[in-house]
């Protein structure tokens, strides 16, 4: 038998002790795990933001596939437009938090079922290199959206290198429904881009919608190859029914809205292995573009390849000279006062290694993303301006690795 005891000081008997820790030990241990905690923390806060980084790559070359996916899928042209975070100061001019779908509207062939076009050739344009620009004329009673249109255009002359150059010259209104850099369908299925020459809305039916186009070709070193002297439509004019091809306008569909804490750096996406042609620049005035930074479109077409894109000072497509490169990185890395500041406190995305390339490749339409290389040119001074010949090198080898992202997924 076990022999039962009793407390001094009761009447029930005591079995054993029990043991347990002091005030002390436990204070002790709470201080030991609050120090490792702080110790390990900015670890694991880093870590937990490169892995967002990562994810939200990963989303974002997804919805841009999508949106290519589409295009072929449906036969038509489909893309994606990266919105700017706002133009009134430099930091929400260079970054985008928000990327929308675009997606292609019917041909315009008139408001009518016997709309045409009159091809006419204007010799008032003549000069040395450009042997004639050609015209196509439209009945506004029979082209009401043409007509709207060109009563959105500014109301001033327009010269031979505005119908060169779509994009300079008398500017279209954004929400005008056929703007110049659109392209008219001639016979035989050759696309030509436009301008839109201004009409008042008001104007005697007798006066025509005019749009204006060059039909020459560039050849090496600047010297125009087509026509070569004679007058590509009568003076009379030839009527054709004609196909209006707009550009994409903005879908719908849900956008695809970046994480809190990343952010879309326009201050080193472009075209190529230096081209950043969808940065903003400070060191342009207001007029030109400093608080008018466009939206960037890329466009995807039947195919599936790219087929055109804007830039920050231009919404004309072009199709781009090389493959196309986004920048994703973290919101604080964003800085227009140092664009190659390597402090540890907010280092610019382009020499953070944790920042990623989304790379397009125009002809596949290819969508991947990639890592940033380490930067070892360090430009002299603080730049502040994207366009600065200096920071050329640096995008260079930032986008090193990411120059082969077509054949070789890392992540």
């Amino acid at each position: 038998m076990i022999p039962v005891t009793k407390s001094p000081t009761s009447n029930r008997p005591l079995r054993g002790r029990f043991s347990a820790y002091t005030l002390v030990e436990l204070l002790i241990v709470m201080s030991i795990m609050v120090l490792l905690a702080a110790v390990a923390l900015p670890s694991v806060k880093d870590l937990l933001a490169n892995q967002q980084v990562a994810k939200t790559a990963r989303n974002m070359s997804a919805f841009i596939d999508k949106a290519r996916s589409r295009a072929i899928a449906e036969g038509r042209y489909v893309g994606v437009r990266i919105e700017r975070l706002n133009t009134l100061e430099p930091v929400g001019r260079a970054q985008s938090i928000r990327i929308r779908e675009l997606t292609s509207v019917p041909p315009y062939t008139g408001d009518a079922s016997n709309a045409y076009a009159t091809l006419k050739t204007d010799t008032n344009y003549a000069n040395a290199s450009l042997s004639y620009v050609s015209v196509a004329e439209f009945d506004p009673s029979d082209n009401a959206l043409l007509a709207l249109s060109a009563s959105m255009v500014e109301n001033t002359s327009m010269t031979l290198s505005d119908i060169l150059t779509p994009a300079s010259g008398p500017n279209d209104d954004e929400h005008a429904p056929v703007r110049s850099g659109d392209y008219i369908e001639l016979p035989g299925g050759r696309l030509v881009a436009f301008k839109i020459q201004y009409r008042a809305l008001n104007a005697a039916t007798t006066v025509p919608v005019k749009l204006m186009f060059d039909l020459s070709e560039m050849r090496t070193l600047g010297t125009k190859a087509f026509p070569s002297g004679n007058p590509m439509f009568p003076t009379g004019g030839r009527r054709i029914k004609y196909k209006i091809h707009r550009r994409p306008v903005v879908s719908t569909a849900a956008p695809f809205s970046l994480p809190r804490g990343v952010a879309i750096d326009l201050n080193y996406s472009g075209t190529g292995m230096e081209g950043n042609e969808f940065a903003p620049s400070p060191m342009t005035s207001d007029i030109q573009g400093g608080f008018n930074a466009k939206p960037i479109d890329i466009i995807f077409g039947p195919d599936g390849s790219v087929v055109s894109t804007t830039t920050a000072y231009s919404d004309v497509p072009t199709f781009p000279q090389g493959q196309i490169f986004v920048c994703l990185g973290d919101s604080d890395g964003i800085r227009p006062d140092n664009l190659f500041t390597p402090e540890k406190k907010a280092p610019a995305n382009l020499v953070n290694l944790e920042s990623k390339w989304i790379v397009i490749n125009p002809g596949t339409g290819r969508v991947v993303s990639s890592p940033f290389s380490s930067v070892s040119s360090l430009p002299a001074g603080t730049i502040i301006d994207p366009y600065d010949a200096s920071l050329d090198p640096a995008i260079t080898e930032a986008r090193l690795l990411a120059n082969f992202s077509d054949t070789v997924d890392i992540e």
